[in-house]
């Protein structure tokens, strides 16, 4: 039995929200027909470092992690136990303002790294990672202030962020504006009309640390489809396979198509796909509408397909802020409950039964 998580935030729509689930496509009503559906919280009530662990089936008041390490994870880096790592952010400045460089190429980010590598020290160390995403590892003890995140950043302003980090942090920040302002990369920039990308900014620290595997028996682990660096970076702690980031990179959409050819091949997976939560952020009805045809076209119909000639138990989850939507329909042995897929759930089911992490982990366990 192959069996699929397809899980997309913001597909849900909220209070103030359009929704686009009442109105399904063929192949998304075919599947609720035979679908039971459950309202799940997507979230604990607290706030946790992980809710999105969430999507992977890990739970997450039981995982933690850092965006630091998570970073490093994604990378492919091991830091040494009991280190203090950082998400690596290239942004640029002009000691004032500060900005995510336009038009930053892989291979320029690569050169501003590689040049950036005579900061490196016995106890510094960088982990080049992807355009403006990288890492940092240090031996140096977690900081007594924690570095703004970009967004806070940007906010601030260069002079007042840099001012608020731990003395040899501060150092390390200023060398790197130093040493990429006058590289050749930036020169090029600009030349071109470009604002430079000279900042190296150290933030989400936290300390390595091991983690359990999400199965001791790898057959049992399922692969992740995905381009979110925090998810590459939890599936490589939790010994997860992954399908690769280049899939995603540089594409305003997941490629639907190649990523239903290449299910067919794998028994367990997990898709994520952030589209939707990025329409609903900037409250694009329009583009919410089309990305629900475009997953129905791409994705739903041809595993559906499939799912004749190859048994298949595929969960939706359409996710919004706190609560969700997960159903789950067997190519084999439907068993639908009559709970329709879309906010009408929310509105008549009352409270949530469950977590969503509890539904993922369920679909891959072996048969109940």
């Amino acid at each position: 039995m192959r069996r699929i998580a397809v899980i997309v935030p913001g597909w849900l729509a909220g209070a103030e929200g359009d929704s686009v689930l009442v109105r399904p496509g063929e192949a998304l009503q075919a599947w609720s027909d035979a679908s039971a559906v459950r309202v799940v919280r997507t979230r604990p009530e607290e706030p946790v470092l992980c809710p999105d662990a969430a999507f992977l089936g890990l739970n997450p008041e039981e995982f933690h992690a850092e965006p630091g390490p998570l970073a490093a994870a994604c990378f492919g880096a091991q830091p040494p136990w009991g280190s203090t790592v950082f998400h690596l952010s290239l942004l640029g400045t002009d000691g004032e303002a500060v900005w995510a460089p336009e038009a930053l190429t892989d291979a320029d980010a690569s050169e501003l790294v590689a040049a950036a590598r005579v900061l490196e020290t016995a106890s510094v160390r960088l982990v080049e990672g992807e355009g403006a995403d990288h890492a940092l590892i240090t031996r140096w003890p977690p900081p007594e202030a924690e570095p703004r995140w970009p967004r806070g950043l940007t906010q601030a302003g260069y002079g007042q962020a840099v001012d608020e980090l731990d003395p040899w942090l501060r150092r390390w920040v200023d060398d790197s504006v130093n040493l990429l302002s006058e590289h050749d990369v930036n020169r090029r920039r600009l030349d071109l009309g470009l604002r430079p990308a000279n900042l190296l900014w150290p933030w989400g620290p936290g300390a390595a640390r091991s983690h359990l595997p999400w199965s001791q028996d790898p057959r049992e682990r399922p692969v992740l489809a995905s381009g979110s660096i925090r998810l590459h970076g939890m599936a490589r702690l939790v010994a997860l396979p992954r399908w690769p980031r280049a899939l995603f990179r540089g594409r305003s959409e997941a490629p639907l198509d190649r990523l239903a050819e290449m299910a067919f091949g794998e028994s367990r997976l997990i898709v994520h796909l952030a589209e939707f939560g990025r329409a609903r952020a900037v409250a694009d009805p329009e583009r919410l509408a089309w990305l629900q045809r475009w997953l129905e076209e791409r994705l739903l119909r041809p595993i559906l397909d499939q799912a004749r000639k190859r048994p298949t138990r595929l969960l939706l989850a359409a996710l919004g802020e706190r609560v969700g939507l997960v159903g789950v329909a067997d190519s084999e042995r439907p068993k639908p409950n009559g709970v329709p897929f879309d906010e009408r759930a929310v509105a008549d089911c009352g409270a949530p039964t469950g977590f969503l992490h509890e539904a993922v982990r369920a679909l891959f366990r072996e048969e109940d």
